[in-house]
């Protein structure tokens, strides 16, 4: 996953070498892609099966901190609905994560390798106590522990950064123990929605060229920072490209207060 400055974060479900750098071949061919996809006008279509409102976000700023997209944080649903989901963490509202640092607020989205949740860290380290916990499915933490995957090495290596270019910050990482294993967790800013959802949401479902060129150039700053540190990115697309989100505690706190969760139901885990 990456950060742009201000505005933008580029991610990768996967739980392997997905980040990109080099403008070059393949990483240059979906460039022109993104450059594509960006101005081309396309139908409305589903965002991963969910609508504009429950994408995880509460705003998309531009750099200039201009509130473009006032959305919200409507949570997903987090009981298990098939097999593959009980490879998961079985995570549930209110509860404690490292020793108790960071409370479960709702679930944000999450895919394949993970579920990512919004918690609270009272201490508030950081420049905000909401913050994103990547929570790794167990498959997907046996593949770190094999060494096969080298997601956690590649944060830590660009959180070791002085100067980060648009790309993400990791603030903390542990291991959770669930039911049937451990899960690698990640706990990350929290960030706003994708580009793919920003674009939709144009009249024309299209973005205006000095749009597209802000989005690209924070787009090649955080691959050119990732090819100098010799990563590079598998899965670049407007789906994992975020805009960074510059709400304050007091706002997020008031939508959560507005929006308490509502429990579609209950289960329990055997074994």
């Amino acid at each position: 996953m990456l950060v742009a400055h201000n505005c933008i974060t580029v991610t990768s479900d996967q739980s392997s070498a997905n980040f990109s750098c080099r403008i070059a071949t393949s990483n240059f061919d979906e460039v022109q892609a993104l450059t594509r996809d960006l101005c081309a006008p396309r139908d409305v279509l589903s965002c991963g099966g969910r609508s504009m409102a429950e994408l995880p976000v509460v705003a998309i700023c531009s750099r200039d901190k201009k509130s473009v997209i006032d959305s919200s944080f409507t949570s997903t649903s987090m009981t298990p609905t098939s097999t593959q989901d009980i490879d998961k963490f079985p995570a549930i509202i209110g509860q404690k994560l490292d020793g108790g640092r960071y409370e479960i607020l709702r679930k944000l989205g999450g895919g394949v390798y993970s579920s990512t949740y919004l918690v609270k860290d009272p201490g508030a380290a950081f420049r905000s106590e909401y913050l994103a916990a990547k929570v790794l499915t167990l498959n997907a933490t046996k593949l770190h522990h094999d060494g096969v995957t080298k997601e956690l090495e590649f944060l830590k290596k660009i959180a070791s950064c002085e100067d980060i270019n648009s790309l993400p910050i990791l603030r903390d990482s542990f291991e959770i123990e669930g039911p049937r294993g451990s899960h690698l967790c990640f706990v990350m800013d929290l960030l706003s929605t994708h580009v793919s959802a920003y674009r939709r949401s144009a009249p024309k479902k299209a973005l205006p060229p000095y749009v597209v060129k802000e989005i690209l150039v924070q787009v090649l700053e955080a691959l050119t920072q990732l090819h100098e540190l010799d990563i590079i990115h598998t899965d670049l697309k407007l789906d994992n490209i975020l805009f960074d989100s510059l709400t304050t505690d007091e706002h997020v706190a008031q939508y959560l207060e507005a929006n308490p969760v509502v429990v579609d139901g209950e289960y329990n885990l055997d074994g």
